[in-house]
């Protein structure tokens, strides 16, 4: 396939009666294996600088089902204003129509040799000319002189970035707002700080990085995580009292600083006075507690009364409490079970938690008993768990069982609610159960609402407060 320029012209009108275009009539001859082409092709036109390689200039034009009658076709062309006196070259693409439309560029094929575009007659009369042969005066242009457009003082209108680059030989003013300085600022030299109006420096540009207008008289900056921000200075100055000394933040007491004069009411047993300067409690200071056996410095009890007979012996008539002594119970998680035959799982060891078999349902729970003495009295209890699922909660429990009824019931029951990997401690107190082991049995019970996750959810102990009744004087 191959081309050749029949006619190549600008078909226009002279300049004064035509209007200003840079569009041109294309015209060329099309053969195939020597016989002249026919029907609709796809044309594409492209114009360079050279007749091999140089640079395209312009968009890439299509023209697509242009009629092909023996050989010869035109098309209308239209790179821009891309001819002031160059030579240019057009290269010419050509498919057959396939039914597609420009956007699809598959089976152009280059046409050779590049065509150079030559003046046509019309062309000597420029498109500008018309304008030209009103001028009144060709020397000078709108009654100014050329100097008058070289004063770059006299211009108007917003000049292109490349106009402004190269060096400059003063100082260069932007004063309006909407100026906006771009680039490294690797050439910025000279910069004064008291010349900043407005913005927030960053910490790590040598800032604070937070809004200190607002800073009161005494405060300092400290850190708030994102910014240094003004804040109270809470390090105000120490005074050490007196028998206290102060060395740098630590305060300490010398030896022989603190005297008994210094002493409060009742901050040494025997009061104000119990207390001299050889460190020794005279007798008089001990009162009448004789049950202060740090006040006794050796020999044998002697006392008349109740407390302590008179061959210093002590009978358990003699003591009594005043209120009942609480003490607790740790259930280890070896201790549970699992219910119906399910297997027990342990986690990081048979102490480290317990779980039962991933498989297991959210009946498959496990259980430990309680082992108090008869009579002990239940004030709270602490679950220890892990439940880092949050689809799924845990729900723990005490069980009291009564042989002959076979009843169950409930106290502090509990549950888990969300995902944590950490150990979760849930804790329920104000509780007063007393325990009956003659008729009841007691144990710790944990289910899930959904079946079991696994290591994500396990039981790492139980811990139960209890107190005793303590016989009375």
């Amino acid at each position: 396939m191959r081309t050749a320029i029949t006619a190549l012209a600008f078909l226009a009108a002279p300049a004064l009666a035509q209007p200003l275009t840079t569009a041109f009539t294309y015209q060329g001859e099309l053969r195939e294996s020597g016989t002249p082409a026919s029907g609709a092709h796809d044309f594409q036109f492209l114009l360079f600088t050279a007749p091999a390689g140089g640079m395209q200039l312009g968009a890439t034009l299509c023209a697509d089902d242009v009629a092909v009658t023996d050989g010869t076709f035109s098309a209308l062309l239209d790179f821009g204003a891309q001819f002031a006196g160059q030579t240019r070259y057009l290269e010419v693409h050509v498919r057959p129509d396939t039914g597609t439309n420009c956007s699809d560029t598959t089976g152009f094929v280059a046409l050779s040799p590049r065509q150079q575009i030559t003046a046509a007659p019309a062309s000597t009369y420029a498109l500008l000319a018309g304008s030209a042969s009103s001028a009144a005066n060709a020397v000078t242009l709108n009654g100014q002189p050329a100097s008058f457009y070289t004063n770059a003082g006299n211009l108007t209108g917003t000049l292109p970035g490349p106009i402004l680059s190269g060096p400059y030989a003063n100082a260069v003013t932007l004063n309006n707002a909407s100026n906006i300085f771009a680039g490294s600022g690797a050439g910025l030299t000279g910069l004064n700080a008291s010349n900043i109006a407005s913005g927030i420096l960053s910490p790590a540009r040598g800032g604070t990085g937070g809004d200190t207008t607002s800073a009161a008289v005494n405060q300092v900056l400290k850190w708030n995580g994102g910014a240094w921000a003004p804040a109270n200075d809470l390090n105000t100055a120490y005074t050490a009292g007196a028998g206290l000394s102060l060395s740098g933040t630590m305060f300490s007491i010398p030896s022989g600083a603190i005297q008994g004069t210094m002493l409060g009411a009742g901050s040494v047993v025997g009061g104000p006075g119990g207390v001299v300067q050889d460190s020794s409690i005279a007798s008089a200071d001990l009162a009448s507690d004789t049950a202060s056996l740090a006040k006794v410095s050796g020999g044998a009890l002697a006392a008349s009364g109740s407390g302590v007979t008179a061959a210093g012996t002590v009978s358990a008539a003699d003591f009594f409490y005043a209120s009942p002594q609480t003490s607790h119970c740790m259930i280890a998680p070896a201790a549970f079970s699992a219910r119906d035959g399910v297997p027990v799982y342990h986690t990081n060891g048979p102490d480290g938690g317990v779980h039962p078999a991933p498989t297991a349902t959210s009946f498959n729970g496990l259980a430990a008993p309680v082992n108090l003495p008869h009579g002990a009295t239940i004030t709270a209890v602490h679950y220890y768990v892990v439940d880092n699922t949050a689809s799924t909660d845990m729900f723990l429990s005490g069980i009291r069982q009564t042989v002959a009824g076979g009843l169950l019931t409930s106290f502090a029951a509990v549950n888990t609610s969300g995902a944590s990997a950490s150990i979760q401690t849930l804790s329920v107190t104000g509780l007063s159960i007393t325990l009956d082991n003659s008729t009841t049995s007691y144990r710790i019970l944990a289910n899930t609402s959904g079946g079991w996750t696994g290591s994500a959810m396990f039981i790492r102990g139980v811990r139960i407060d209890y107190t005793m009744p303590r016989p009375a004087r």
